[in-house]
């Protein structure tokens, strides 16, 4: 499972024991696993937020422009307060296209997003696995050094508001290569979604 293996299952315990050892983890967590999960019913589909699946098709500005509304037309329960990933938060659990992908703590989550669709049963599905801890050693530094101290990796969205308050300032970090950057955050408790999913984006 390490380094992008595939591991196949043919039942249930085969597939508990794939999703919760702890050996292949790059980080070698000392005292919680350091995973987060994402089920998906068909191993097809790709690791592809709403928010680019929209954009393949659509003219660019739509990001902004999809949270100015939802922020308008929003239930007054559901408002986050000013923290631009709090929003995020809350926008992606509303089913609102973002640049956010569901992940989860639990492997039993993701398990049930992978199975919850009954006309996937005849082709294979999928659970993804990533250690979020050595995922952010990949991070530039200016993002790296603001959840290093934690000592844990994972993000959380005063974090990130302090490492960038707005979108354009989250997208002025690059890889070495140009390229955008992956990363792990937990958002508050703010919906119970959130909550019962055990949700980390």
């Amino acid at each position: 499972m390490g380094n992008g293996q595939e591991v196949h299952v043919e039942d249930l315990q085969q597939l508990i024991f794939a999703l919760t050892q702890d050996q292949w983890q790059p980080s070698e967590a000392k005292y919680r696993i350091n995973i987060a999960y994402r089920g998906l019913s068909s191993d097809e589909y790709p690791l592809e937020t709403g928010l680019a699946r929209l954009q393949a098709e659509a003219a660019g500005g739509l990001e902004q422009h999809l949270l100015r509304n939802f922020k308008k037309y929003a239930h007054r329960d559901a408002t986050p307060g000013d923290s631009l990933w709090n929003w995020l938060s809350v926008a992606q659990h509303h089913g609102l296209p973002t640049r956010l992908l569901d992940w989860t703590f639990s492997p039993y989550v993701a398990l049930h997003f992978a199975t919850s669709n009954p006309r996937g049963y005849g082709r294979p599905g999928v659970i993804w696995c990533v250690d979020y801890v050595a995922a952010h050693e990949l991070l530039p530094p200016g993002l790296r050094t603001h959840v290093e101290p934690l000592g844990h990796g994972l993000f959380t969205t005063e974090i990130l508001t302090a490492a960038a308050g707005s979108l354009e300032a989250f997208d002025e970090y690059r890889s070495d290569d140009g390229a955008g950057v992956p990363l792990f955050f937990e958002p508050p408790s703010l919906d119970d979604r959130i909550v019962n999913q055990s949700a980390v984006f």
